[in-house]
């Protein structure tokens, strides 16, 4: 799948949203509500693959049990893990 924006994984530092190799900032946050906002833009490329991932899970099941069980488990880790990025949980 190709994408229209920039790749993740994004992080902040220092109040700045910066992609993965940190070359420039998509965004500045303030105060509290506007940190929390940026928790969650900044796991947005990571939901997004989650998403991705858990559908096509769902859409098209692999055929072998073992394998469709592995398929859930990382699902359901990457849904967590993203979550609890955009959460501040992480």
């Amino acid at each position: 799948m190709t994408t229209k924006h920039t790749a993740g994984p994004w992080k902040i530092e220092d109040g700045e949203i910066l992609p993965g190799d940190g070359v420039v900032s998509l965004g500045t946050v303030y105060g509290v509500e506007c940190a929390a906002n940026a928790r969650l833009i900044a796991a947005a490329p990571e939901l997004l693959a989650a998403c991705l991932f858990a559908i096509r899970c769902i859409d098209h099941p692999h055929p072998r049990v073992g394998e469709r069980l592995a398929d859930q488990s990382i699902a359901r880790r990457m849904v967590r893990e993203a979550v609890a990025k955009a959460t501040g949980e992480a």
